[in-house]
């Protein structure tokens, strides 16, 4: 399934992937496009990957579908690339999200994605409930 054509078709070949599919040709069996690509035509066109660091479900028709992986946003640029999280800041999910900032005097690697990965900067020692203060 998954496939259209022009009404009144009597050719196998007039059968269309619908957007968020494909195949080798048309009028063969249809596929979803794989996790972290789309699609957002009909026919046999393959499947463009998403950009850097982004996801999309299998089957997506749009660029809009694929978004940000945790520990990175979207870019001010064109807000369809991603960038990592500054250093001293973390995104835990995955989405169009910002970046939080660490907790005072602690700082994370680039690109975190918990906030565990915040850590005190040296001369500072963790402390509070479940070391969340430094």
């Amino acid at each position: 399934d998954w496939t259209s054509s022009v009404a009144g078709s009597t050719v196998l070949s007039a059968c269309l992937c619908e957007a968020g599919y494909t195949a080798s040709k048309n009028g063969v069996v249809c596929t979803p496009c794989a996790a972290s690509t789309y699609k957002n035509a009909t026919g046999a066109t393959t499947c463009p990957a998403c950009p850097s660091y982004t996801v999309s479900p299998a089957g997506s028709t749009s660029l809009s579908e694929c978004s940000c992986l945790a520990g990175y946003r979207p870019s001010e640029a064109d807000g369809v690339a991603c960038v990592a999280c500054a250093a001293g800041t973390y995104k835990t999910a995955q989405g169009t999200g910002a970046c939080v900032a660490c907790q005072s005097k602690a700082s994370s690697p680039v690109g975190s994605d918990a906030f565990s990965d915040c850590e005190c900067v040296p001369g500072y020692r963790a402390s509070g409930s479940g070391g969340t203060k430094c």
